[in-house]
């Protein structure tokens, strides 16, 4: 049976520890803070693919509930083609019990997995989404097969319409019967007012008419 993994072994140390602490105080926003959340993820995530830095390169990858096991993290990672030792992963766990101890230590009023889950985005092994750019350069510097994690899908632009090309004639017939319309809207209107006919408008109208017709015999 898996026993529930304890820290035995220090990971942080007298570098690696006060940039875990510049994360804590970046999300909640102290005065003391000598950093963003931003430059923080980036540099404590560059420490964790370091192999003279924390080295954790698992971490981002597991289960970080005290309770979790080797063997299930193992089974979800061949299925991605990764192999990290039982060591490897002992390792990112010790990391977490550390980081999860000074997060208490400090009352951090950010929510311990909200912290995690921002950080293990900078750090090259990252699977998801919004993968941090500075995780995606190392990740193709190391030549991982995933490197730049999972990008969401852009959505299908909707193709637009053709139009259907109008002949000469078509149009012009179009633009006639607009202009028979309007006359007839405008004698209309004159007539609701009572007002009389104006003569040009008459002429106008016979003029347009007439080459509707020529149009349309021929």
């Amino acid at each position: 049976m898996t026993k529930t993994v304890k820290a035995s072994t220090t990971i942080l140390n007298a570098t690696t520890g006060p940039l875990v602490t510049a994360l804590l105080e970046a999300h909640d926003g102290l005065a003391t803070a000598t950093s963003t959340v931003d430059a923080s993820n980036k540099a404590l995530g560059k420490a964790i693919d370091s192999k003279t830095g924390i080295n954790c390169r698992a971490f981002p990858l597991i289960d970080a509930r005290p309770t979790a096991k080797f063997e299930t993290f193992d089974a979800a990672q061949k299925k991605a083609g990764l192999n990290f030792s039982k060591v490897e992963w002992l390792r990112a766990m010790v990391f977490v019990d550390e980081f999860r101890e000074m997060h208490k230590a400090s009352n951090a009023k950010a929510e311990f997995k909200t912290v995690l889950q921002s950080l293990k985005r900078h750090c090259m092994y990252w699977p998801g989404t919004t993968k941090g750019k500075d995780a995606v350069t190392r990740a193709k510097k190391a030549k991982l097969a995933n490197p730049e994690g999972k990008v969401k899908a852009k959505p299908k632009a909707t193709p637009k319409a053709k139009e259907k090309k109008v002949d000469a004639l078509t149009e012009n017939k179009q633009l006639f019967a607009l202009l028979i319309t309007s006359f007839n809207t405008l004698a209309d209107a004159q007539g609701i007012a009572g007002l009389p006919a104006k003569p040009t408008r008459e002429e106008a109208y016979e003029l347009v008419a007439e080459a509707q017709r020529m149009m349309h015999a021929g």
